[in-house]
């Protein structure tokens, strides 16, 4: 994966798992400066391996989280059709 990938791949998933304002909450997360998460945005510093690997932690966390919560209101709305 070129630096670039990286950037782009950082870029789109950091949005999926923080919103349009990534930036703050990632570097939140992973215990680094905003600026930081900053200069990988830009392409100005490489994005670190590491920093994908737990990105994608936090994105299988919010699938299953999410996957959960709309079996509830499945479950929920089919004992009020009942």
């Amino acid at each position: 994966m070129t630096p670039r990938e990286r950037q782009d791949l950082l870029s789109r998933a950091a949005e999926h798992a923080f919103g349009h304002r990534w930036q703050s909450d990632l570097a939140r997360h992973l215990g680094v400066s905003i600026r930081t998460a900053q200069r990988w945005a830009s392409g100005d510093s490489e994005v670190p391996l590491g920093a994908l690997r737990d990105l994608a932690i936090v994105l299988r966390k919010a699938a299953s989280d999410a996957n959960a919560s709309a079996d509830e209101i499945e479950r929920q709305l089919k004992v009020l059709d009942e």
